[in-house]
């Protein structure tokens, strides 16, 4: 019974395993579809994010040159637009490559099954009856028909393989080149932006530069004094400042106990940094001489000058 049995078993368990196959091919297939539609969608959004990046990149060199006429590193900023426009190109293009790449692969493989039919029935033909082929003569001028065709065939074999080679070498190269294209145009763009990050602005420059006074005559002379006998010198200023001259005094001998490296060092020619003091005279600070302009010297001792007109 056993082994009435046992054939029934076998034919089960074989069924049993074609089927499975059979499953898992289907399951391959449908997954194949799935994951290439995932790949197009992959190297679309890539093409997108480049040419989003290159876009943000560009409003954000306009927010800069309103911020300052010279970032810094813009071969930086110019390196990654190239690289995130090969991208672009590179994405777009994948799937149009990878889809001529399957069509030639497939044609190759239609021309490669119609040769080999070709020639199979060139060399079966003789052990066959033919309608209409009678003579030997109609025998040989079919086969040489077929082998023709067949020749033909071979041709397209031949050109559809070139294709798909070629195809093949430019949506492989496509792919690889726009992930690693990406990923380098946003780091040198990020390194664009950080080395800009600190940059001074237009405003900064502009008030450096408004602080800047340039002593254009200088005159030494004696005065008496404060309270004591005897005569010391004092120094008189004019300063050329935003087209206006200024006329200031400094005279160390009133600066000496809250400031004692305080000089009057200004010589002419020469531009020197000042700023204008607090117009407040009550809350003035008290470790600090009262002064119109606090300047720096060409060697950074504090200069304190005591404005007396501008014209």
């Amino acid at each position: 019974m056993s082994s009435f049995l046992d054939p029934f078993a076998a034919k089960q368990r074989i069924e049993d395993a074609q089927k499975a196959r059979r499953d898992v091919a289907q399951k391959k297939q449908q997954e194949w579809v799935e994951n290439q539609r995932t790949i197009e969608n992959f190297y679309r959004n890539l093409a997108l994010l480049s040419g989003g990046t290159i876009a943000l990149s560009i409003t954000y060199l306009g927010f800069l040159k309103t911020v300052t006429n010279e970032p810094r590193f813009s071969s930086l900023l110019i390196a990654s637009w190239i690289l995130l426009f090969v991208c672009l190109v590179c994405a777009t293009y994948y799937t149009f490559f990878a889809t001529s790449y399957v069509h030639y692969a497939r044609s190759r493989e239609y021309w490669e099954r119609m040769k080999e039919q070709r020639e199979t029935i060139a060399e079966e033909v003789p052990n066959v009856r033919i309608v209409g082929i009678e003579t030997k003569a109609q025998l040989d001028e079919y086969i040489k028909e077929l082998h023709d065709a067949a020749t033909k065939s071979g041709e397209g074999v031949s050109w559809n393989k070139r294709k798909e080679r070629m195809h093949e070498f430019f949506f492989r190269a496509c792919g690889l080149t726009a992930r690693l294209t990406l990923v380098l145009g946003i780091a040198l763009l990020l390194s664009f932006a950080i080395a800009n990050i600190s940059l001074p602005s237009k405003t900064q420059r502009a008030v450096a530069e408004n602080n800047q006074y340039e002593c254009i005559e200088r005159t030494e002379k004696e005065v008496p004094n404060f309270m004591a006998k005897g005569m010391h010198t004092a120094v008189d200023y004019v300063l050329l400042h935003d087209g206006h001259k200024i006329y200031a005094n400094c005279d160390v001998t009133t600066v000496n106990n809250l400031d004692p490296t305080a000089r009057c060092g200004f010589r002419p020619l020469r531009t020197y940094a000042c700023t204008v003091q607090p117009a407040a005279i009550e809350n003035a600070k008290a470790s600090e001489p009262l002064s119109d302009l606090k300047c720096k010297d060409g060697d950074a001792h504090n200069v304190y000058l005591y404005v007396s007109k501008k014209e």
